[in-house]
This record gives C-alpha cells, structure tokens and sequence, in this order.
C-alpha cells in the first residue's frame, strides 16, 4: 500500500501497516484511539505528547524485544512533542518510515535518520502521523563503524536504495514475529534477519570513505582474508554472520568489511 506523503517535498515510500499486525508469543501490540488511555514507550526516554487534533487520535506500535536490544515499530498521531530522548548505555536509532516534523527548529523527513548517543533535549511539531522504527541497541556499535561519533544527537541522510532495503528488513523482521508463536524458532528465523537489517545500517550509517583502506594496508588486509578462510572453513555448514566472523577474527566488523572490499574487487 501507498499513502501520500504529509510534505511535498517528501517521496513516495512504502507503507508499513503496523495496525494490521497481531500479537504473538515473540511481539507485544499495544493501539489507543483514546488519548486519556495514551502511554508513552520508554524504549528511547518518555516525552510530553499534545495532539493536534484530538478526536482523529490513533496509535499503534509494536514491540519486539530481543537480545541485543529493544526494536518498537509505531504509528503516531499528529502532535506537538517535547523530551529528553536517547538512551543511558548504547546506541539509539529512529529509522523512517514515512516522516516528517520540525526538530528543534530543523526539517527532518523520510530520508534522515536519528542516532543518538546520550540523550538530548528535542522539541518537535508532526503536522500528520509518521511511521518510524525506533531502536535501542545495548551495544555502542562503534564496531560497525556508523555509530561513531561523540556528539549526542545526530542526523544522517541517506540514499533512497540502501533505504529501501533497510525498510524491506525492518517489514520481513515484524512480519515474522507477528507470525511465529515459538521463542526458539524465531530466534532461528531471527539472526539471517537481524544480519540483513544490520547490513541494511551499514549502507545507510556509514560515512563517506569508511571502507576505504588506509595507504600501506593492502598486506594486512590480504593476511586476514586468508585467515578468514581457515575460520569459514572452521564453521563448517553453520550460518556464517559478520559479528561471528569478525570475532573469531579479533577484529571490528568494519575492519572485516574494508578487508574483504579491497581483496576481492
């Protein structure tokens, strides 16, 4: 389904029907088309909440706790909107779906998506519902490389495909908890998920030249590509995924992700 973008400026982009989802044993659902019954999620810290326009009031939101962290997909209502948002340890994300507001005096649309580090003070205004991912990872993810940065609150813009495919996996992962009524099982179905939605980060999130090698490391490089195949040939037929392998390397995912681009281009 299409729906029209709240901001002429803004593209046309997949919807993602969160009221359609149902609750299993892996997602929790939680709708209000009560204001007074409204409870704010404290995945990224609690904010003050005034809708525009009362009587069209409708939330959903769906909540997916794993082990690396706490995944809320939401659908929001039109509001003004005032907190302290961020997270005490790790890193937090707001993923777009279909956005926009005005931030602190800044646009912010489907195209930008929030990293924070700490929390920050924002006061925002959404004219028209927004649908978004917000993501509380307990690791910093500077390992990845896209999360590393000292300042609080930041913004990064991105490229419509890489986007697209990031959206893609956030829509395969809560369509899959909805569906799956075993905690094991999907925490089977869930990890060759979790690889793709991370990959998906890593396109988006990572600055320009990030996989660039440094002048004079092309040995380097070659040796632990090398080293990676005695590792792969150690995991045997188990699934192979970049945290494991970069692990077992003793080196960052991105380190790993340089290493492998250089070598094999």
């Amino acid at each position: 389904m299409r729906i029209k973008p709240p901001h002429p400026d803004m593209p046309w982009v997949p919807e993602m029907p969160v009221r359609r989802l149902k609750p299993s044993r892996v997602l929790g659902v939680e709708r209000f088309s009560d204001f007074d019954e409204f409870r704010a999620n404290e995945v990224l810290g609690l904010g003050t909440s005034t809708p525009l326009r009362p009587r069209e009031f409708s939330l959903s939101r769906a909540i997916l706790p794993l082990r690396d962290g706490l995944f809320v997909l939401q659908r929001s209502f039109a509001r003004r909107y005032e907190a302290e948002i961020g997270t005490d340890n790790g890193v937090g994300l707001v993923v777009p779906l279909t956005f926009h507001s005005i931030a602190n005096g800044r646009e912010v649309d489907s195209s930008m998506i929030a990293v924070m580090r700490g929390k920050a003070p924002v006061k925002a205004i959404e004219h028209h519902p927004n649908t978004y991912l917000m993501l509380r990872f307990n690791s910093d993810m500077r390992h990845r490389g896209w999360a590393d940065f000292d300042t609080v609150l930041s913004y990064v813009r991105t490229q419509d495909d890489p986007m697209a495919r990031l959206r893609a996996a956030i829509v395969e992962m809560f369509s899959l908890a909805s569906a799956c009524n075993d905690p094991r099982q999907f925490e089977a179905l869930y990890r060759p998920i979790q690889e793709t939605l991370l990959a998906g980060l890593d396109a988006t999130l990572l600055p320009a030249g990030a996989r660039t090698a440094r002048p004079g490391s092309f040995d380097k490089h070659r040796k632990l590509i090398a080293h990676l195949d005695d590792v792969v040939a150690l995991f045997g037929s188990k699934p192979l995924y970049s945290d494991d392998l970069a692990a077992a390397l003793g080196v960052s995912v991105r380190t790993l992700q340089v290493a492998s681009t250089r070598c094999t281009a």
